[in-house]
């Protein structure tokens, strides 16, 4: 966790670096982009919001919440299709509120590309303030899909379908190392049964009296009846 936390507050202050307090009048200071003059930190700055803040963690989010699923449904749980539509929910609440920010990091790049007079660049930054504090709403969102349709389902799945979801995945892998294990025992079992059938043939071609052939036969069974209590 902790290289993450690092590796995050480096990342965030990459807004601090390219933002700057602009004072409308006494009473009155907005925090405001700035860019240096630079029409590449303007670039830079957000097509770099756009893929590590965005593109990214989408991926991450797509692959964890359907490796989720998948568990769900391998835990055979009665109802998996409450559990599958708050997974749906969490990503759709994160794309909705995410992807007009960056469709507008998108616009402003290429209005910042054809030059200062764009329409689409004054469009972009027109529309920044609202849609920057609309991708903040998420953050009230959260709460409500995580608290409140998390507990619902914890209450009509039952308080231990986590524990369902764990035995199941943990029974599939312990069904694949006993299948392992077994293959193996009776791979063993299979060759020491053939080196004990050679054994007694050796020992009746070796043997002159039947009385000697005998014995060792019994003694073959024996250890071929030992062999067998093992296993």
């Amino acid at each position: 966790l902790c290289p993450s936390f690092y590796l995050t507050l480096c990342f965030s202050h990459l807004l601090c670096t390219y933002s700057t307090v602009t004072q409308f009048h006494p009473r009155l200071h907005v925090c405001m982009p700035y860019h240096w003059e630079s029409d590449s930190h303007e670039i830079f700055q957000y097509l770099f919001e756009t893929i590590v803040g965005f593109l990214l963690p989408f991926t991450f989010i797509l692959f964890c919440y359907i490796s989720v699923i998948c568990r769900l449904r391998s835990a055979m749980f009665q109802r998996q299709g409450r559990g599958n539509a708050l997974i749906l929910l969490i990503i759709v609440a994160f794309a909705v509120f995410w992807l007009p920010y960056h469709l507008i990091n998108i616009l402003q790049v290429i209005g910042v590309i054809q030059g200062s007079s764009s329409s689409v660049l004054k469009a972009a930054k027109v529309a920044r303030p609202n849609v920057t504090a609309f991708a903040f709403m998420s953050s009230s969102v959260n709460p409500v899909l995580y608290v409140f349709a998390g507990s619902s389902h914890i209450r009509q799945a039952g308080l231990g379908f986590m524990a369902k979801l764990f035995e199941g995945t943990n029974s599939e892998s312990a069904s694949t190392r006993s299948s392992r294990g077994s293959n193996a025992e009776s791979s063993v079992f299979t060759k020491l049964s053939v080196k004990l059938s050679r054994k007694g043939d050796w020992a009746r071609d070796e043997t002159p009296g039947g009385e000697d052939e005998t014995m060792a036969g019994v003694q073959n069974r024996n250890e071929m009846k030992t062999l067998t209590t093992l296993h």
